[in-house]
Formats: C-alpha cells, structure tokens, sequence
C-alpha cells in the first residue's frame, strides 16, 4: 500500500504533469486518486499500483506492455491517457468519468430490473468481444470495473490486466498474489490454470449478469477459500428461483455462462450477448434497449419463430397483415404465440394518455398532440393511417363500450362519447375543473364507473348521461383509482394509491359492502377470461404482467408472465399506459421514460419569452433565482442516478455546484432572505420532510417532520420562518408556516380545497396562492399573517403564481404566462386588481409548485420547458386470456 512517504515522493515525481486533488477509493491492486491534468487543464483519475504489486511485476516490462491498450478504441473500453514510474511506483492515468461502478448501484439497488442488467451486460460483451479479438484477456471484469454514466457502460483495468498477463503472471502466481476476484473468477482461474483464454471473460460476465438479476453473486462465502470451492463444486441457484419475473431464456444463458468447463460456456462475449439480448426482446417486446450492432435481433423461441410486424410493415402490407391473422387464426392454438408490432405516429406527440384497444382487438384509439392540438385519432390494425375523431379536442383517456361502437373519454370538464362512425361526441357527466379522471370501466350494462384524481374517490354514471353517483367505500381514508368491473359485476378491481405519489397495490373493491381487498403488488389491473393484467414498475418504467387469477376466489393461481417493458404511466393521476380487449390482445404506450423524468430543459428566457441561455441540467425542476439574482438553485437528476439533488448554478461563471449528495430524493429549493441558506423537501418513507442547508456546503438540519408531505414555496422575508404546502394524503393540501426555531407549524390556510404554491408579497403583508375553491384552479391574494381580506387574481383559470420584486404577480394559464398588476390596500378593504395581460406563451411544465421564476429585476425567467418524446405504440395479438388458456398447465 501506499505510505504517506510514498504519496510525497509520488507528487513530487509528477509534480510537473500532475496535481494530486484527493484520494478517490483503493482496493487489492491499486489507489485511485483525482489528479489535475496541468498540460490539458483537466481533471483525471490517476491509478497507482500498489508497491509489492509493481515490484513484482516490474517496470519496464509492464509500461511496456501496457502502451498495447492505447489500441483499445471502443465506445465501452475506459480509455488510457497515460503510464509511467515515479519512484518505484507504477501509475496509469484515465478519463474521470462521472457517474458511478455498477458496484455502487448494486449496493443502493440490490437487483436491477431485467431490461437494466441485460443492456449493461450486453455493453460489457460488446467491449470484452472487442478486447478478445484484438488479443486482449481482461481477466478481472466484476462491478467494480464496470463505469456507469448517463445509461452508458465503460469497463476500466484493462491495462491491468493485459499487463499482468502478458508481463507478469507467472511472477504473480509464485509469489501468492493473484488477479481476479474469487465471486467472479471462472474455476480454470480459481485453480490457478496458466492458459486463461476469453471464456473466462465470458464467466465473470455472466456471474455480475447473475448478481445484477439475483442481488448476489452465484457463489458467496465467509472467505476467499470458501467461495473458490463452491465455484469449482456446485452448481448456480436457477435465476427463476430467485426471481420470477426473470426470463427462462435469459435464466438458461447466464447459466451456460457460468459452465465449470470453458467449452461448454458461450465460445465467445458476442454469443454470450446475443443469446441473452434475443432473449430478452422475446420475453419484452419493443421497449428494451437494442443489442450492441450485430450482436442481437428480435427473436422468437428455438422451437417456433412466428411472425412478427414492425410499423414499416403495416404501412407497406396491411393486406399481408390480414392474411397472416387468417392464418394463424388455422393454427392449433398450442402453437400460438402473440404477433406483436409497433406503431410510430407519422407526425405529432403520443400524450402521456391511456390508448385503447376495442373488444375485439381490431381497433386501437390514442392521444395526440399536433398542430391543431390534442385529439383522439382511430385505426384499424389492418389499416395504413389513423383518422382524427371529430370534437375531440383536449380530449385523454379514452375507452370502449362493451360491443366497441362508442369510445368515452373525458375532455374539456365533462365525461363525453363518440361513436367510432363519426358522430359527434355527447355528454355522459360533468367532471369537476381541475379534476382529472384516473381511470374509467364501461360495464356490459352500460354503467360507467371512474376515478377523479388524484382524490382518488370512484363514481358510477348511466352510459347514455345522468348524474354521477358516488361510490361507497368502507375505509374513506383509501384513495382509488383505475376502476375495472370484474365479470359478475359485484366487484372493481382497484389501483390503491399511497402518499399522493405511489401505488403499490391491487385491491378489489365489493360493490354492495364498500369492503377493499387487497389482492397484490401492482397497479391498473384488467381481467380478461381467467388472467390478471397489471402494471409494476422495474427501474424509471413500467412493466406489464398476465398472471392467472380465479375471479372468485380472487386469488392468483400461477406465477406471473412479464408481457412487456418500457411503459410509463403517471401514478397519482390513474393514467397507467396499457389497454386489454376481451379478445387477449393489448396495448401499450412504450419509448418514453415515466413522468418525472422525461426530457425538460431550464432556460433563461427573456420578457419576450425569446430564450438566452439553457442551464445544463438532468430533467430540472423547481428553479428559484438568489436574492442577488447572481445565482439558480433548481431539482435535478445526477448522471447515473434516479433520485433528484438540489444544484446552484452561477449564472455568470456557469459553475454549478451540488448541494445535496444522498441517495434520497432532495427537491423544491428556496432562498433564504440573506441568500445563505436553503431549504428544501427530502422524500423519506413516510411523505417529505424540511431540511435547512448552508450553500457554503455545511450540515444540513431537519427542520420539519411531519407524516405528511411538505412542500417549502417561500421563506418569510424577515427570516422567522417557511412558507410550505401540506398534503394531507387523501388529496388535500393546505398552506402553513414553519417556525425557523422548530417550533409547531402554524396553519395560514386551511379549507377542504387544494391550496398550493403559496408566496409572500415583497412588503410581508399579502400572500398569493392557488386554490380549486369553485372547483377551477385559481389565483387568490389574501392578508398575511392573518388571512382576510381576499380576492380572485386570475380569470378563467391560473395556476402557479410568482410574486415580483416589483409587486407584479405572474401565473400560468395552459402555456401562457400572465402578468397582473394588483392594488394592494395598505389599511382595510381589498386587492383590486387592475390588469391582465400576456406576457408569452411557451410550452411551461406545470406542477404543484411553481417550476419557473421571475429575476429580481424583472428582467428573466427561469422556465423549465417540456420536451416531449414521440415515444410510440406497442400493440400484442393473443397475449392473455382464453386464447393462451391452452398453453397453461393445468387449464
């Protein structure tokens, strides 16, 4: 190891190249430390071998052959800089690359979902395959060298371990060091063989493949010794024990991997991911990342390979669709598989919006947004092009009546249909305004049952339009969503919403006694002839399962099939992306990443709304400017990880500095007066609690914890205290304040609506704040501290209100920024307010909290914008219910 004495004369050696910053980490072979480059003004990672190491390999012929790896060129090799000796001490230098090991997300992850580990095993392949044929054995490939950045893997020491190898292996062996960790070392390795050849790569390989799907290594052990023994004598736990939801195939490759014999293992890392990326576009469908170039292709099983249509295909041969329906419609139904296809809208944006698939699976429905806005399009499977739905603008969520002639879907405040022929839309019921309907059934007698969100409370109405009814539930505490009537139309199955922000379970709710059942982990659940279709999430997405379900015992009588991944639903609003027919075929909304973390930009934007600069932040939230307006503090994702941190970024400079680094969700940062502080909500498991930090980087301090959500919106001019919004968890939110000294909060407004968003006028004698009082989101000003004297800001609707140094107030409606000039009395009476006025429009992300904000001076605006991906369509023929009965054991 390194001594202080060495780490001296190591600076003093490269004292005029390098920099030693820090000590990044160490393990069994080497330090890492970040090192500034002085001749390229960079920052890099400096790799020293440890003494007794380098001594046993030797210098010149290990920079020797370490200057071979220059020659790896791949996207997936970490690249090397430099080499050298300095002092006996022998060093390599990289790229500092940000992110994290896989070995790091392994430990705050445990198990990865499947589409993750197959994509970084497959990354892994591509580069080890690379190596192999340029003659290169990594021979140590485990998590701790597999970098991860923004979804990209980069696997590091292969100039270790071509140096070992080639310069000092059998010096190696004699002396008792070896190279290799024992969890991942194929057994010729653990045995000491000098002839290691790539299938040793393929080993190690599919053993960190086993622990990213397992959670643990194949073979585990209180020593070194143990696992090396259990490595050469017993066999791997089958994936599918450990996990169910892990593929057959996918379970058979990683177990051919991990053979005892070199040939019986994949004869190469290309095979090895071909096999594993075959598989695991058959089990998923379109949503899993593609295969490294000529490595993998969508496929079916060994036994039969079935059709299946692409986009491209429908467009050029709706005619050869049919005629393969036909035919498969001749086969027995043992050999039925689902055809599966994607649809790519030709132009437009596929609304975060359920799609809907008719009875009979023939006929799909969906969200779009164009040119002239939102509105439902119709096609036919066997059919080229959609066709716009006249009067259905504005309109989400659609869904069919039992005989498929009428869709519903709710729009512009109302519940409405249509009929598929053109008619236009009518009434069914009145939907409150800021209400959004979270899911909706239409029973065969012709009663429809919905969900508003996010209160989450259930509604019947007549088909043909009446008054809505609501429906009984025991516990009125349980919020619901995703209505769907089972066959003997006693029952809904039922999604069961936690904290505003998950759900996490399945329940049946008993029509005549309002009793829910809690049936299992998942959401949006369809019945469909004997299975259960529901959603889970794995990782960002979500992902589809069938499992057979007896829908009167309601009970589940088989494991679980996964059907497909990459679907992204909006949780409290109901909206869970899928659609099931009576005839076993479905739909899915897949290629978009689930809501939070889709594509957003901060801009800097003028009063115009032209923009001035972009921030550079991953998927931004929340952005406040400092007092000085020198600086934005904003949410963001880190590279690599999928909990948000709180930044600042120096307008000026453009430095950004990171301000919270746990590994828990830390959002919504406001300024303290004195532009010192910060305060921000951290997600725990019981809602969000407040916490104060210095943006000097000192210790953060909890200053609130309540069980329920906290949302900080403003910080009280004469520093006493905070401004936050309470969710309550059943849908409702008040206004509050929180003592500095952490004290009791103390209530400001608290009604049986929804306020949010509330700020302090710049005198500290108002407040501003959002409120759905009259059922529609709007803008109200009130005294402060003692609520009073009140008045309605906005017209027709605002949400999000900002209130200006100069006393101008500002709030959204739909993409347009408003500015109000309002009349604040100093002593009695009311606000007037005396203008409204445009100020721009601009495709604004609305949320809970206000995701812009006003400079200072009046001059910028810190808008987080949307940009929204296409995304697409995945649409399965005969994937659940009656028609795959016959392939079930046991059915």
């Amino acid at each position: 190891m390194e001594t202080a004495g060495n780490l001296s004369v190591l600076q003093t050696s490269l004292g005029g190249r390098y920099v030693i910053e820090r000590e990044l980490g160490r393990g069994g072979m080497a330090t890492v430390y970040l090192v500034r480059d002085l001749r390229h003004h960079r920052l890099v990672a400096l790799k020293v071998l440890h003494a007794e190491l380098g001594a046993v390999l030797g210098a010149e012929r290990f920079l020797k052959e370490i200057e071979l790896t220059a020659s790896l060129q791949h996207p997936h090799i970490l690249p090397l800089f430099d080499s050298g000796e300095a002092n006996g001490l022998l060093y390599y230098v990289m790229p500092l690359v940000e992110g994290e090991t896989l070995r790091a997300r392994l430990t705050r992850e445990i198990q990865l979902p499947v589409d993750d580990a197959i994509r970084i095993a497959q990354q892994t392949a591509a580069a080890l395959d690379y190596a192999h044929r340029h003659g290169v054995v990594h021979r140590d490939i485990k998590p701790e060298n597999l970098l991860l950045h923004e979804g990209q893997v980069q696997v590091a020491d292969f100039g270790i371990a071509l140096a070992v190898q080639q310069a000092g292996h059998q010096r190696l062996t004699q002396t008792g060091l070896s190279l290799g960790t024992p969890q991942y070392m194929a057994p010729e390795q653990a045995m000491g063989d000098k002839t290691i050849d790539t299938r040793a790569d393929v080993y190690a390989l599919g053993a960190v493949t086993y622990e990213m799907l397992a959670g643990e290594p194949p073979f585990t052990g209180p020593s070194a010794q143990a696992i090396a023994a259990r490595v050469l004598t017993e066999e791997p736990k089958s994936l599918r024990a450990l996990r169910r939801t892990v593929p057959v195939e996918i379970d058979a490759a990683v177990r051919r991997a991990l053979e005892k014999l070199p040939a019986d293992r994949f004869s190469s890392a290309a095979a090895f991911a071909s096999a594993i990326g075959q598989s695991a576009l058959d089990a998923t469908a379109p949503g899993m990342p593609a295969a490294p170039a000529g490595v993998g292709t969508i496929a079916r099983s060994r036994r039969q390979r079935l059709l299946v249509v692409g986009a491209a295909a429908i467009i050029a041969g709706a005619v050869a669709l049919g005629w393969g329906l036909a035919r498969l419609s001749s086969r027995p139904v043992r050999e039925r598989r689902p055809v599966r296809f994607t649809i790519e809208l030709d132009s437009g944006t596929l609304r975060f919006s359920e799609p809907a698939i008719s009875p009979d699976g023939r006929t799909i429905v969906f969200a779009a947004e164009g040119p002239d806005g939102t509105r439902l399009y119709a096609r036919g499977i066997d059919e080229v092009s959609a066709r716009p739905l006249p009067g259905t603008e504005n309109a989400e969520l659609p869904f069919f009546s039992p005989n498929g002639d009428w869709v519903a879907f709710h729009s512009n405040d109302a519940l409405r249909k249509i009929r598929l022929d053109g008619q236009s839309p009518s009434v069914i019921a009145e939907i409150p305004h800021g209400a959004l309907v979270g899911g909706a059934t239409w029973g065969p007698d012709d009663v429809i049952y919905y969900a508003l969100a996010p209160v989450g409370t259930i509604h019947r109405v007549p088909a043909r339009g009446g008054t809505p009814a609501r429906v009984p539930v025991a516990d009125s505490t349980l919020r619901l969503l995703a209505p769907h009537l089972l066959p003997d139309r006693t029952a809904l199955l039922v999604s069961m919403l936690e904290m505003g922000i998950n759900v996490t379970r399945i329940g049946v709710l008993d029509l005549e006694t309002g009793r829910v059942r809690d049936v299992a982990s998942g959401m949006g659940a369809r019945y469909v002839d004997g299975d259960l279709v529901y959603l889970n999430f794995g990782g960002l997405h979500g992902e589809l399962f069938r499992q057979p379900f007896d829908v009167v015992s309601r009970t589940f009588t088989a494991d679980a099939e996964r059907l497909a991944t990459g679907i992204a639903p909006i949780v409290p609003w109901g909206h869970f992306g899928f659609d099931v027919s009576a005839s076993g075929a479905f739909i899915a909304l897949v290629g978009r990443r689930r809501f939070g973390a889709e594509r957003r930009s901060l801009t800097i934007v003028d009063r115009t709304g032209r923009i001035q600069r972009e921030i550079p932040a991953r998927a931004p939230w929340e952005p406040r400017f400092s007092p000085d307006g020198t600086r934005i503090a904003y949410g963001a994702y880190p590279p690599g990880h999928d909990s948000t941190d709180v930044w600042i970024t120096d307008l000026a400079s453009g430095a950004t500095q990171r301000l919270t680094t746990d590994t828990y969700d830390n959002n919504d940062p406001v300024w303290s007066p004195d532009g010192r502080s910060i305060v921000y909500d951290k997600l725990v498991p019981r809602g969000k609690d407040l916490y104060v930090q210095p943006v000097d980087g000192g210790p953060a301090r909890r200053l609130s914890a309540r069980l329920d959500g906290q949302y900080p919106t403003d910080w009280l001019a004469d520093g006493s205290g905070i401004l936050f919004m309470n969710l309550d968890g059943a849908g409702g939110s008040d206004v509050m304040v929180q003592p500095l000294d952490g004290g009791d909060a103390k209530p400001y407004v608290t009604t049986s609506a929804v306020e949010t968003g509330a700020r302090v006028s710049p005198d500290g004698h108002w407040a501003v704040y959002q409120s759905d009082e009259t059922g529609r989101d709007e803008i109200y000003v009130q005294s402060f501290p003692s609520p009073g004297r009140k008045a309605v800001v906005s017209a027709g609707g605002g949400v999000n209100p900002v209130w200006g140094r100069d006393g101008q107030l500002y709030y959204w409606k739909v993409d347009q920024l408003m500015v109000a000039r309002v009349d604040l009395p100093r002593a009695g009476g009311s606000p007037v307010v005396a203008s409204r006025t445009v100020l721009f429009r601009a495709p604004y992300v609305e949320n809970i909290i206000a995701a812009y904000d006003v400079s200072p001076d009046g001059k910028q605006f810190a808008v987080v914008a949307s940009e929204p991906r296409p995304g697409r369509l995945l649409v399965a023929l005969d994937a659940v219910g009656a028609n795959r009965a016959s392939a079930r054991p046991g059915r």
